[in-house]
């Protein structure tokens, strides 16, 4: 056989303009030069912003998903039923946080 054979190593397609619009960050260089614009098949320049809005857009539907599979209501060890609000528990809610002690500690 005279083809190339395929290597994990080496990607098949090049991963499309969504993906170095994200994940590529900014283009910063070392050696302290502007970086270029980065720009599509055919030539004209992408809109980073746009882009990245809608990766984050996709992202949060993707988190709402999840959130909404997961159970609203659970048991304790003690087997008390807990009811879980799911609006608070969102990440940035504040209300996901560490449980708080309910026995006081003998040290410190």
């Amino acid at each position: 056989a005279t083809g190339v054979q395929q290597n994990a190593a080496i990607a098949v397609q090049s991963p499309g303009i969504d993906y170095w619009a994200i994940n590529a960050g900014d283009g910063a260089r070392l050696d302290g030069k502007a970086p270029a614009a980065l720009k599509d098949k055919s030539g004209a320049e992408v809109d980073l912003r746009k882009v990245r809005a809608e990766a984050a857009a996709r992202r949060a539907a993707e988190q709402a998903k999840a959130m909404a599979a997961l159970p609203t209501v659970g048991k304790t060890i003690k087997g008390e039923e807990v009811k879980m609000d799911i609006e608070s528990a969102g990440p940035g809610a504040g209300g996901g946080g560490p449980p708080t002690r309910k026995n006081k500690s003998r040290v410190g």
